[in-house]
């Protein structure tokens, strides 16, 4: 199986970082870090400062307190990168729609990977990260890592396959990602039912990426799996300890419509480990 048939991801040499700077983005600022340092990416990160609004009631010296405070936490940022190696650079933007700007931005930087944040606590942090998570993978054609608060780098991969197009990202981005750390895949392919022929099919498309994942050495093992494809996916990462998810975009099975959409709220509440939503350009 050669790249060409896997998917036209080819590199991580570009990553934009989305941050709030908050405690709740402490885990994608940690692993963006970490990620380019160990793939010899170079890091853009963008802070957007939100505007005050029609009412305009926040005094302008509060909003150059923000801005300023913004500058200095993204400086101090920059530092720590720069301290592991990576190559950084930082972006102020100021508007209330982050998901179009961050769009904007990963599309003027030419971005392999746009990596985001999400936040745990409030029912209200759940919605907005969960809307912009959803809003930047509608928009956007590069691949998205939504990472937990307490997520860090991981030694294993759970990646999703389904034999689509989609699936094939995914397994071309898990293959990148595995090398550049040194980690394990396991391929999970979910039936929808107890049918042979499903099992059959399901087994075949295992096989096939486990020994294609062999070939360029990467250690990999396969797994197949009955039920709705959310449930299994972390039920598998948990019994496996996989640090990253890896699915496709959308597929046969719909994986990542259910792990962002309104039917995966609950598996957004669960995973603790970073989500990567692999596409094709």
């Amino acid at each position: 199986m050669s790249d060409n048939d896997l998917s036209p991801i080819g590199r991580f040499n570009t990553v934009l970082l989305v941050t709030d700077l908050s405690e709740f983005s402490a885990g994608a600022d940690g692993v963006a870090v970490q990620f380019c340092r160990r793939l010899g990416a170079h890091l853009h990160v963008l802070s957007i400062v939100h505007d005050t609004g029609e009412a305009g009631w926040i005094p302008p010296e509060s909003e150059d307190r923000v801005v300023m405070a913004t500058v200095d936490k993204l400086k101090n940022l920059e530092a720590a990168a720069h301290r592991m190696g990576v190559t950084c650079t930082t972006h102020t933007r100021g508007g209330n729609e982050t998901a179009r700007i961050a769009v904007e931005e990963a599309r003027a930087l030419h971005t392999d990977l746009i990596v985001v944040g999400r936040r745990d606590r409030s029912k209200l942090g759940r919605k907005l990260l969960g809307s912009l998570a959803v809003q930047i993978l509608e928009r956007t054609h590069c691949p998205v890592m939504v990472v937990p608060r307490h997520a860090g780098m991981w030694d294993s991969v759970l990646v999703a396959d389904d034999g689509s197009r989609f699936g094939a990202h995914a397994l071309k981005a898990a293959e990148l990602i595995a090398k550049a750390c040194g980690a394990a895949i396991t391929v999970l392919a979910v039936r929808m039912s107890a049918d042979t022929a499903d099992e059959q099919d399901a087994r075949i498309i295992v096989d096939r990426a486990v020994q294609h994942l062999g070939d360029v050495g990467v250690k990999a093992d396969g797994v197949v799996a009955e039920g709705a494809p959310d449930k299994v996916i972390l039920k598998t990462a948990s019994e496996r300890n996989s640090g990253l998810i890896v699915l496709g975009k959308f597929g046969r099975t719909g994986m990542a419509r259910r792990l962002f959409g309104g039917i995966g709220e609950t598996v957004k509440k669960r995973a603790q480990v970073p989500v990567l939503v692999a596409r094709g350009r």
